[in-house]
């Protein structure tokens, strides 16, 4: 499996290079034997009727517009800022003709008979299939502007409030009350943080930034929206991850944006639950029977 994986990365490498190489240009006197040098320049949109139309055989094996366009379309994908032309079409056209003629002797070889290879083959199929019904899904799914209105006033309906916090965090309730001390005689939060806390961001002084109280605990949260700027919590907070003291460094009210600033996030929002609660669905409609348990050793990918 793992010299099947370096096989396809050198392929993807070697892709990536030809891509590349037509930005060049090309010097017809290195061409190779049989080198089409008049591919067919296609302006797009294409015409659907032109799709089925044989452009080339390589070998009897028919190459049509529609498959050169899915592979212009591909190619061109991976990098918008390179412009469609004949230039452009002439290369990635021979390399469409490399890329059938590879396949020929991978089939004669019969590569693709081989179970890691089938196996990957069958899954970029399904990985297709699966992309094609979601965007066929996505066609279906128009949030009516009242939806995304509602949408919009429970996200951005209110102002709200950011905290700018820093805390040390300690394991034990009987350390955070030495700390505490310390800092009511005098001492300094930040040096404090960076010598006790076991935080990842004790080296910053316990620094937490600016952040909205929802993202963090609950019990963390009550105790900072009760505070006043530049003071220190009163008592250690508990939480799951420890012992903590907090001070409260800033807080501001933060605006909410426009609605139709908003308006095509709130769509794509929309969307996305659409598809997941699609999937559920699906799910939930299907016939799902474990044949065999997972193993939790590697020796299923050895």
């Amino acid at each position: 499996m793992k010299k099947l994986h370096t096989i396809l990365n050198i392929i993807r490498t070697i892709s990536i290079l030809a891509f590349t190489a037509i930005l060049i240009p090309i010097a017809m006197a290195a061409e190779p034997q049989n080198t089409i040098k008049q591919a067919p320049f296609i302006a797009p949109p294409t015409p659907q009727e032109f799709h089925n139309k044989v452009l080339i055989t390589v070998n009897g094996q028919p190459i049509t517009a529609g498959m050169f366009i899915a592979y212009l379309s591909s190619r061109t994908q991976k990098n918008p800022q390179i412009q469609n032309s004949r230039q452009l079409q002439f290369a990635v056209f021979n390399d469409l003709i490399n890329l059938v003629l590879l396949a020929q002797v991978a089939k004669k070889n019969n590569l693709d008979k081989q179970p890691q290879v089938a196996t990957l083959l069958e899954l970029q199929r399904k990985e297709l299939l699966s992309q094609l019904v979601l965007q066929d899904q996505l066609t279906k799914i128009t949030p009516s502007e009242q939806q995304l209105q509602e949408a919009y006033k429970q996200q951005y309906g209110t102002p709200k409030e950011e905290y700018k916090a820093a805390h040390i965090l300690v394991k034990t309730e009987a350390e955070a009350k030495t700390i505490l001390e310390k800092l009511n005689q005098g001492a300094d939060f930040g040096n404090l943080a960076k010598e006790k806390s076991i935080d990842s961001n004790a080296s910053q002084g316990g620094s937490l930034g600016w952040f909205n109280p929802t993202q963090m605990v609950k019990t963390f949260a009550d105790s900072l929206t009760s505070m006043t700027i530049g003071s220190i919590s009163v008592a250690p907070v508990k939480t799951q991850f420890g012992w903590h003291i907090i001070k409260l460094e800033d807080k501001r009210t933060i605006t909410p944006p426009e609605y139709t600033a908003v308006r095509s996030t709130l769509v794509a929002k929309a969307q996305r639950q659409a598809l997941t609660d699609y999937i559920k669905q699906i799910r939930q409609e299907a016939k799902i029977e474990m044949q065999a348990p997972l193993s939790n050793s590697n020796s299923i990918t050895k």
